[in-house]
């Protein structure tokens, strides 16, 4: 089994269903490319400060990570929570693995997959033999079928929360009717607007 891993990184404040797009793509690779990845690892960052702007981040990593364990797509995804993405990619390979792929949302923003490349080749060049590695961004497109529920940030999930807005924000979550509302309701606690 390959030491190679196929990283997602994201704050995930107000899980969509294209954060699981994602991460279903990763897990896609994992089992196509016979040995060429060992395992998909999801960072989830959570910043020393991040815990006090409970507007943008309402929700703990460990509830992110509870949130996405209840999905079947995630059984056999490592979760590593992190202090911001350099971090994470230190935990990846202090865990065992070389974080060689990273995918993710278009190029079209500044946290992308070609961004974290790029930071894993100045940070993080070498394996842990001492051989250079060749990381690989694999960015996926927003969904350009019109589809809103599709390309959905998670941004746009937590404004529905505000705007009580339980319909859209059903129609943008993977999860189950009583997992979304689980989540919309402590969106919603923990923005303050209940």
């Amino acid at each position: 089994m390959s030491n190679n891993a196929i990283c997602y990184v994201g704050r995930l404040q107000g899980i969509t269903v294209g954060h699981i797009r994602c991460i279903t793509k990763a897990q896609h690779l994992l089992t196509t490319n016979d040995t060429k990845y060992g395992a998909v690892i999801v960072l989830i960052v959570e910043g020393k400060n991040s815990s006090k702007d409970k507007q943008r981040n309402p929700l703990s990593a460990d509830r992110r990570i509870k949130y996405l364990k209840t999905l079947d797509i995630c059984n056999g995804i490592i979760f590593i929570k992190c202090a911001n993405v350099s971090d994470g990619f230190a935990q990846v390979i202090k865990s065992g693995y070389i974080p060689k792929a990273v995918i993710g949302g278009s190029d079209e923003d500044e946290n992308t997959p070609t961004t974290y490349k790029n930071l894993l080749d100045k940070y993080f060049p070498l394996d842990t033999e001492g051989n250079l590695v060749a990381h690989v961004a694999i960015p996926l497109d927003r969904d350009t079928s019109g589809s809103i529920e599709k390309s959905i940030s998670g941004t746009q999930m937590r404004q529905y929360a505000v705007d009580d807005d339980f319909k859209s924000f059903t129609k943008a979550s993977p999860f189950n009717d009583k997992v979304t509302k689980i989540m919309y309701d402590e969106l919603r606690k923990n923005m303050g607007v209940v």
